[in-house]
């Protein structure tokens, strides 16, 4: 039985918990039956937010690039945005808030909705794991499991226009390294902002 697990519930730190997903009970791929580090790099178009909702008022945040690696030990991306962006925490008018979805077995049978899709768009994936961008004043955001809600802390780091983050690559399990990501951007002031992409999912894998 999946659990389907998408809290704007979850709020502050859920670290405290065991990301416990049936995919994080193994080690990951041994290096030397690693296929190879490898980096990705994805465009989302500038100026293609969604419109304001009724009593919305805050400019959209807009995401124009994810951009990242792999290698045997460290999953580490890049989230760009058109315009500066904050932590949560900072209660500035351009905090982050959203979701990114990870499907890692490229099932939509397993895991839960994109959390695209329950703000009324298409990702077309099963999510098993998700961030959420909230950080949780120490500079760390949740990595969530779809499947029974547990998590822990990854670092987050919001340098002017960029998000980056580093995720070790045993949460993801014994896991080839490929995946599909899709992600849905929020604001203070604001639900959705933007998609990422505008429909479907990026597909990383090796080139």
């Amino acid at each position: 039985m999946v659990i389907h697990y998408r809290p704007w519930m979850v709020v502050v730190a859920l670290g405290v918990g065991a990301l416990a997903c049936s995919t994080s009970a193994t080690a990951p791929t041994p290096i030397d039956d690693w296929g190879g580090d490898f980096a990705f790099s994805f465009v989302d178009p500038v100026g293609d937010t969604l419109p304001a909702q009724s009593g919305e008022a805050g400019a959209a945040l807009d995401v124009v690039r994810l951009e990242g690696t792999m290698t045997a030990s460290t999953f580490t991306f890049r989230l760009v945005f058109a315009t500066p962006i904050s932590a949560w925490s900072t209660g500035r008018d351009d905090r982050l808030d959203g979701f990114v979805d990870f499907d890692i077995d490229a099932s939509t049978t397993t895991g839960s909705p994109s959390a695209v899709d329950l703000f009324g768009g298409s990702a077309a994936m099963g999510t098993d794991l998700f961030l959420l961008l909230r950080d949780d004043f120490t500079g760390a955001i949740p990595l969530v499991s779809t499947r029974n809600g547990g998590s822990v802390l990854v670092n987050a780091v919001f340098a002017d226009s960029v998000l980056i983050v580093s995720i070790p690559r045993s949460f993801f399990g014994n896991d080839d390294g490929e995946m599909s990501v899709a992600a849905v951007i929020h604001r203070a002031d604001r639900k959705a902002t933007d998609f990422l992409p505008n429909m479907d999912h990026f597909d990383i894998r090796r080139p």
